[in-house]
C-alpha cells in the first residue's frame, strides 16, 4: 500500500513538474513575445501606398538612415559606447517616422545590453549614460515596460548620489585621464582623484581648438585641454546627463508610472543645480571681447558649436520647466550668437567658432534648438528650421548611390563645405543627423484634438491629414483631410500674400490670417485643400567664416537651387547644390508607402 502511494506521489510529482515546466515555457514564450511586441509597437501602424510629389520627404530619408545604421557595425549597436548610445536614441525615432522593420532585432540587442549593463556599473560617463537614459525614455514612452523605468531610476539615483555639491550647484570633476573614454564620470562613493570643478580654459591664449587634433598619450602627445574645459568637454558631456535626467522628469510629469516618481521634485532640484553650474560666467566667455558686450551673460563662447548648442538646449529644458525667464533669454542669446557664424541662410553652421567645416551634428542641434525656442514662445524660428532642413542638412545626407565618395546611402557626412562634401563619415554625425530628421519631421504638423497646426510646408503623413508639398518646383501644397475639423497653415514671409489662393474641392475656401498662419475652419473628412502662390526667386551673396570667397546662392523660396563659383574639388569629394531640377515649374511624382504610427515620442 505504501509502495502504491509512493508511486502515485511520484506520478503526481512528475505531472506537477511537467505542468510547471510547461507553464515556465509558456511564461518564457510570453515574455519573449512581449519583448518583441515592445519593439513592434514602434513600427505598428497604418501603411498605405500613394503617389506624392518627388520633393524632400523626411520619412523616406529616415528609411535610408535605418538601412545604413543597422547594416554597419561601426555604430556598435550592441554595446554601451559613445556611438551605441546615440544609435539607440535615434532608432526608435527613425522607425516611428518610417515604419521600417529592417533588422529590428538589433534594437532589442542594444536595449537589452543597456538594461543589463547600466544598473551594474560602478562608474557612469556623463555622455554614455546620459544619452542612453534618453534612449530608454523613448522606448519606455512606447512600451511602458517597468524594467526600463527601474533601470533608469537606479542610474539616475547613482548620478544624484555621487555628484559633488557646492552651495547652489552640482558638478562632476574631470577624469584623471581621458584616453578615449569619457572625460567626466560619476564614480561610486565619490572616489574622485580631485574634487575641484573643471577649469574654464586649460591653456593660456590663443586656446588652440584644432578640430583634427586628438590626444595620444601613448605617443607622448598631450591634449590641449579642450576635452576637459569649456571649449568642448564641459558643454558636451554635461548636456548629455542633463538631457537624460530631464527626459525622465518629463516622463514622471506626464503621468507615466516611473519608479521613484515621488522624487520628481528633488530631481528637478538636481537639474537646477546642474544648470546653475553650467551657466557660471567663466564657462561662457569669448576671450578678447570688449567688457561692454557682457558676452558671458549672453551665451557667447569659444569652441565647439555642437557641444554648446546641445548645452543650450539642455538649459532651455530646465528654464521652461521652472519658467525661468532669465535663462530662457540666455538660451535665445546663445542661439542668436551661434546663428551669426557660418551662413544661417542655408543652414551652414561651423564645427568650431574658428573654422569653416560644417559638421552635421551642429545643424541637427540648431534645428532642435530653433524648434524648442519657438515652442517655448521665446521667438519664432520656423523660417530658420525650414532653411536649415532644406539646404545644408539635406545635402549632408548621402542619397545618391552613385556618389563619388562611396559611402552607402543614408549616411550623414561629418565634413561639409559651401559647394562640396569631404569624403569622411562619422557615426556620431549619422546618429545625430538621424535625430534631426525626427525633430524637423515631428514639427511639420502639431495637433491638438481635431485641430492641426502645419508649421513647415514639407511632405508629411499624419493621423489627421496628409501634406503633399510641391515646393520648390511650384508654390503648391495639397492637404488631404482625414479627420481635422480645422487647420492653421504657416505661410512663409517670402510669399506674396496678395497672390495667395486657397481652394477646397475646387472651390474658393474662406480663410483668415492669424499672424503668419492662415486659418481654415468647418472642415470635413475627405476635404482636399489646395494652397497656391508664386515662388519667390532671389540671389544672395554670402561669405562663410574666414573663407575669402564670396558665394552667390540662387534661392527658390527657402531652397538653394544653385551656387557659384564652384572652385575645383579633389577626386572623391562630392559637389552639392546641383539642383537644376528644382528650377522647373512642375514637381515630378513618385509612389511612396506612407506610415502613421499610433503614437509619437516626445523628444
Amino acid at each position: 500500500m505504501m509502495m502504491r502511494e509512493s508511486v502515485i506521489q511520484q506520478h503526481t510529482g512528475l505531472k506537477l513538474a511537467a505542468r510547471c515546466l510547461a507553464t515556465m515555457i509558456l511564461i518564457t514564450a510570453s515574455c519573449v513575445r512581449a519583448q518583441e511586441q515592445q519593439l513592434l509597437d514602434v513600427v505598428n501602424g497604418e501603411r498605405y501606398e500613394t503617389e506624392a510629389p518627388d520633393t524632400l520627404d523626411l520619412a523616406e530619408r529616415a528609411k535610408a538612415a535605418v538601412g545604413v545604421m543597422t547594416a554597419n557595425r561601426q555604430y556598435s549597436w550592441g554595446k554601451l559606447t559613445h556611438k551605441g548610445s546615440k544609435w539607440s536614441e535615434a532608432m526608435p525615432l527613425l522607425r516611428l517616422m518610417s515604419g521600417s522593420e529592417l533588422n529590428l532585432a538589433r534594437d532589442r540587442e542594444a536595449l537589452d545590453y543597456m538594461l543589463d549593463s547600466m544598473p551594474k556599473a560602478t562608474t557612469h560617463g556623463l555622455m554614455l549614460s546620459g544619452r542612453s537614459l534618453r534612449a530608454l525614455s523613448y522606448y519606455y514612452q512606447i512600451s511602458r515596460d517597468p524594467p526600463i523605468a527601474k533601470a533608469a531610476a537606479e542610474v539616475l539615483d547613482f548620478f544624484e548620489k555621487n555628484a559633488i555639491y557646492h552651495e547652489r550647484y552640482a558638478f562632476y570633476p574631470r577624469s584623471e585621464s581621458y584616453k578615449g573614454g569619457d572625460p567626466f564620470q560619476a564614480v561610486q562613493d565619490r572616489r574622485y582623484m580631485t574634487l575641484e570643478p573643471p577649469k574654464p580654459f586649460e591653456l593660456e591664449p590663443p586656446y588652440r581648438s584644432d578640430p583634427n587634433f586628438r590626444a595620444d598619450p601613448a605617443q607622448g602627445v598631450d591634449d590641449d585641454g579642450a576635452w576637459y574645459d569649456s571649449r568642448f568637454g564641459v558643454p558636451m558631456y554635461y548636456s548629455a546627463i542633463m538631457e537624460g535626467l530631464f527626459s525622465w522628469i518629463k516622463a514622471g510629469r506626464s503621468g507615466l508610472p516611473v519608479p521613484g516618481s515621488v522624487g520628481q521634485r528633488s530631481r528637478l532640484t538636481f537639474l537646477s543645480q546642474l544648470a546653475a553650474f553650467t551657466v557660471k560666467p567663466e564657462y561662457w566667455s569669448m576671450p578678447g571681447e570688449p567688457n561692454a558686450i557682457r558676452g558671458s551673460s549672453q551665451g557667447h563662447y569659444l569652441g565647439h558649436t555642437h557641444a554648446h548648442v546641445a548645452l543650450l538646449r539642455a538649459i532651455l529644458n530646465y528654464a521652461v520647466e521652472a519658467n525661468d525667464t532669465g535663462l530662457k533669454q540666455f538660451v535665445r542669446d546663445g542661439y542668436e550668437y551661434t546663428r551669426g557664424f557660418g551662413a544661417a541662410e542655408i543652414g551652414y553652421i561651423p564645427e568650431w567658432t574658428d573654422n569653416n567645416r560644417c559638421e552635421t551634428c551642429e545643424v541637427s542641434d540648431m534645428i532642435a534648438l530653433a524648434i524648442r525656442l519657438t515652442d517655448a514662445g521665446v521667438g519664432d524660428y520656423w523660417e530658420d528650421v525650414d532653411q536649415y532642413t532644406r539646404n545644408q542638412f539635406a545635402e549632408q545626407q548621402i542619397m545618391n548611390p552613385d556618389n563619388p565618395m562611396k559611402p552607402d546611402v543614408g549616411y550623414f557626412t561629418s565634413t561639409g563645405y559651401p559647394t562640396y562634401l569631404f569624403a569622411t563619415v562619422a557615426g556620431c554625425c549619422t546618429d545625430n543627423g538621424s535625430q534631426g530628421l525626427y525633430y524637423a519631421w515631428d514639427a511639420i504638423v502639431r495637433s491638438q484634438g481635431t485641430h492641426a497646426n502645419i508649421n513647415l510646408l514639407l511632405n508629411r503623413a499624419h493621423a489627421l491629414l496628409d501634406i503633399d508639398s510641391h515646393l520648390p518646383y511650384e508654390g503648391k501644397v495639397v492637404i488631404q483631410n482625414k479627420g481635422a475639423t480645422s487647420i492653421s497653415v504657416r505661410i512663409p514671409p517670402w510669399v506674396d500674400r496678395s497672390a495667395l489662393s486657397v481652394s477646397m474641392d475646387d472651390h474658393d475656401a474662406p480663410f483668415v490670417w492669424v499672424g503668419h498662419y492662415i486659418s481654415i475652419r468647418d472642415m470635413k473628412k475627405g476635404d482636399r485643400v489646395v494652397i497656391e502662390f508664386p515662388m519667390a526667386l532671389r540671389i544672395e551673396s554670402l561669405r562663410v567664416m574666414n573663407d575669402e570667397t564670396v558665394y552667390t546662392y540662387e534661392f527658390k523660396g527657402n531652397t538653394v537651387v544653385g551656387v557659384s563659383p564652384r572652385p575645383p574639388i579633389s577626386e572623391g569629394h562630392m559637389a552639392i547644390y546641383q539642383r537644376d531640377q528644382y528650377k522647373r515649374d512642375k514637381a515630378p511624382t513618385v509612389k511612396v508607402t506612407r506610415f502613421i504610427a499610433p503614437q509619437l515620442i516626445d523628444w
